[in-house]
């Protein structure tokens, strides 16, 4: 079963203008699938631009397991980190690539930062751009490099991973500071989940975008830029109202925050945020958990034969009684209050009439 997942970041507001912790935290946007001794999940990723040192080597015996070390010691002893210019992060990115076939020929390893522009490239360094679109994440955790090098065997040994070879990395941040270490190693491959995860992904914007025009909640909004959606459908319920983020690794400034909190104080909307920033944390955030389903496209009527269970039907809402029960029925597995449960009746209802 291919399980759609998400974190989300949530707080509530008081009806003042105090905002006090509640729950919160990150979104990834992704397909788990268990595969022999390892976990992973595919997502799409923008491009990325890193600047660093590069080496040439290979997985031979006699190349990388000396190669690599002794690459990663140039790093540090060379304070790389601080010589990078216009970071994007303090991340440390070990990129794998320009393959000369697969995983048992040469390629390169550069170690450096993600950057947001190639300008004033210091000298002993290059510029790599990570290309945009399908990954598989694996996540080695525990005594490093032990778990790392483990970790990579059981990728090579992965048979059904479509590698392009185009760009695989490691991405040392928070994660790797913490205790066990975690480092994500991201693999380029030529997924065919990408037309659904992106159809999953567009559907959940047009929700949001369709909820806010159409709901006559007083307080209904929304709000779209190159980074993500800030919607509001005015409900007196943390679900209704929200930021996403169109790239769920992402990183949204201090300032972006602030101005989002400050938003829905003055609307007395409790909201979540889609994001997979740590930062949010910081301030006033909690981890809010994992939504789990399945993804479903009736876009062009009920599908003749919808699920293997016989006991899940598929219907649509037409009239205003199966709307009112719909309506209950998604209420209380939201665990909805009263007040929240006739504001999303109302909601629903005008979404209905205007043919969204």
């Amino acid at each position: 079963m291919r399980n759609y997942c998400s974190f989300i970041a949530i707080t509530v507001i008081t009806m003042g203008s105090a905002v006090f912790n509640c729950e919160i935290a990150a979104q990834e946007t992704d397909f788990t699938k268990e595969i022999a001794m390892q976990n992973y999940r595919v997502i799409q990723k923008p491009a990325v631009r890193v600047i660093g040192i590069e080496c040439r080597t290979s997985n031979a015996p006699e190349a990388g397991p000396h190669d690599i070390p002794k690459h990663w010691e140039k790093f540090y002893q060379e304070n790389t980190v601080s010589k990078i210019p216009n970071k994007a992060s303090n991340e440390v990115i070990a990129l794998y690539c320009d393959y000369e076939g697969d995983y048992t020929q040469p390629y390169s390893l550069v170690i450096g930062c993600p950057v947001s522009s190639f300008d004033d490239i210091p000298k002993g360094m290059v510029a790599k751009t990570i290309p945009g679109g399908s990954y598989a994440i694996f996540s080695a955790a525990g005594e490093h490099p032990k778990t790392l090098i483990e970790t990579w065997g059981q990728i090579w040994q992965q048979q059904n991973l479509a590698r392009t070879y185009t760009g695989d990395y490691e991405v040392y941040g928070d994660k790797f500071l913490g205790s066990p270490k975690e480092v994500e190693v991201f693999i380029a491959i030529d997924s065919k989940e990408d037309v659904l995860l992106q159809s999953v992904i567009q559907g959940r914007f047009d929700t949001f975008r369709s909820g806010s025009v159409c709901s006559p909640l007083s307080e209904a909004d929304f709000r779209e830029t190159d980074q993500n959606c800030l919607y509001a459908w005015g409900m007196d319920y943390v679900c209704g109202n929200g930021v996403m983020e169109k790239d769920g690794e992402r990183i949204p400034t201090e300032e972006e925050i602030d101005r989002a909190i400050e938003y829905f104080s003055s609307k007395n909307l409790p909201f979540m945020w889609w994001s997979s920033a740590k930062i949010l944390e910081t301030k006033g955030f909690q981890f809010g958990g994992i939504l789990t389903g399945i993804a479903l496209d009736i876009s062009q009527g009920i599908p003749s034969k919808p699920a293997a269970s016989s006991d899940l039907k598929i219907k649509i809402v037409q009239s205003d009684s199966e709307l009112e029960s719909f309506t209950n029925l998604a209420a209380n597995a939201f665990a909805m209050n009263p007040k929240a449960t006739e504001q999303w009746l109302a909601l629903n209802d005008s979404v209905m009439k205007k043919g969204e």
